[in-house]
């Protein structure tokens, strides 16, 4: 999947996640699911820059792109997991 795709992925996710906690009036359970996304996206994001300062060449734009929120699932199925599988073989 391209990067734009996953980008534009996760900043919808986190535009619904504020949608649902302004109009529900904190109701828990949106509030739940607000507070996961957001711990999985921060939690992802620092995966990524310390995955990208030990094992790429040029870390700094694999950095800057950890702020975009969730391209940290771009970064695992796009570039993680194929070189993982090839180190395995």
């Amino acid at each position: 999947m391209k990067l734009w795709a996953w980008a534009l992925g996760g900043l919808s996710i986190m535009a619904i996640s504020f949608w649902l906690i302004v109009l529900t009036d904190a109701n828990p359970i949106p509030l739940t699911v607000f507070v996961l996304g957001c711990v999985v996206g921060s939690a992802g994001a620092f995966w990524m820059m310390y995955v990208a300062v030990q094992q790429e060449k040029r870390p700094w734009p694999m950095i800057w792109l950890a702020f975009v929120p969730f391209s940290c699932l771009w970064y695992y199925f796009d570039r993680f997991r194929p070189r993982r599988s090839v180190k395995a073989r």
